[in-house]
């Protein structure tokens, strides 16, 4: 899924109680350190009140270090090559409330076509086209030459991309390849990758009716054009509860890359709306499994889909995002909030 946005943190929370908290004393000593958050998702997304989007940045702490936001690459072609208008201000509000603001963008990878074409060449809507090129690289480099992040993305799970444009996907990957070039030459420091959607890329997301078959050439593809992989994973495309994911369902990853990892959207949902299911405790038991189950992994960064629920006009209860928050659309919390927000002390 592309999500518009993305950031850590809700309302100011309380602390987690013993009951919620799974993690016990020695694992807690022993946890490594991570970057985690959750997505931008205050109380009124997109639009929510003054007031609303400062106890979302308040409360950022106990849910991790790191605010992201994720966008499409441009708005129409006039903006192209530009900043982005959303992303921008939110940098501003890092410094003020004390956030890691990390940005990534990407490019529509639907079947129906990809969103290349630009006012050069308006019948070119692949990557052969030089004036998309230089302005999706511009992006980028412009980002990070204004604010130096850790970490940027460039091009949101891939793996769609990959099976339904076959003929240019290695034109994509030597885009991917120059802007990281570009990217490096302004802001070295700076983590570039990209994303892949982890269910279908292991065969592992046979309820949402489409082809399962595992293909892991995506993510070798870019070995040489990036610096770490990301992913987005909801095992509830396969798994009736978190109980049933394989021991090796995230280790699997390093079979296929050395990089570094970062999950960039996590989540199970909490309700039983056909054909996924979920639950308050299969979302807490999530959290948990997901910490145990990632433990071998050079894991750099996680986060979680939604602080609070996107409200119904975004999705409705057939979406297989519907309720997979920490909290309601109201700020309500579940149990699963304070579950994060255990594995998050445990790593700060």
């Amino acid at each position: 899924m592309f999500v518009v946005v993305a950031a850590c943190g809700s309302g100011a929370p309380d602390g987690p109680s013993d009951a919620a908290r799974s993690v016990d004393a020695s694992a807690d000593a022993a946890a490594p350190s991570i970057d985690l958050g959750v997505t931008w998702t205050p109380i009124g997304y997109p639009a929510p009140t003054e007031q609303d989007r400062i106890a979302f940045y308040a409360g950022h702490a106990a849910y991790g270090n790191i605010i992201a936001v994720h966008r499409p690459w441009r708005q129409d072609r006039a903006s192209a090559g530009s900043a982005d208008p959303f992303a921008t201000p939110i940098a501003s509000e890092a410094a003020t409330y004390g956030f890691e603001l990390m940005y990534g963008y990407g490019f529509s990878v639907d079947i129906a076509g990809p969103d290349l074409t630009s006012e050069s060449d308006p019948t070119n809507n692949t990557w052969t086209n030089a004036e998309t090129r230089n302005e999706f690289c511009a992006v980028g480099v412009a980002w990070v030459t204004a604010h130096h992040p850790r970490y940027i993305f460039l091009g949101n799970e891939m793996d769609g991309y990959y099976r339904d444009h076959p003929a240019d996907w290695p034109n994509w990957v030597s885009e991917l390849a120059t802007c990281r070039d570009l990217i490096h030459a302004a802001s070295p420091h700076t983590l570039v990758f990209t994303t892949y959607q982890l269910e279908f890329t292991k065969g592992k997301a046979v309820k949402t009716g489409r082809d399962t078959t595992a293909d892991w050439t995506p993510v070798t593809d870019v070995a040489n054009a990036v610096d770490g992989v990301g992913f987005t994973s909801y095992p509830y495309f396969q798994y009736e509860s978190p109980a049933d994911m394989p021991e090796t369902y995230y280790s699997e990853i390093a079979d296929h890359t050395s990089k570094p990892v970062l999950f960039t959207e996590l989540g199970w949902v909490a309700n039983a709306a056909v054909p996924w299911t979920g639950s308050d405790a299969d979302q807490s038991a999530f959290v948990d499994r997901f910490f145990a189950l990632t433990a071998g992994l050079d894991l750099r960064y996680a986060v979680y889909l939604t602080a609070n629920d996107w409200p119904s006009n975004i999705v409705d209860s057939t979406s297989p995002f519907f309720e997979i928050g920490f909290r309601d659309s109201t700020g309500a919390a579940r149990p699963a909030d304070a579950v994060w927000r255990a594995q998050i002390a445990a790593r700060q």
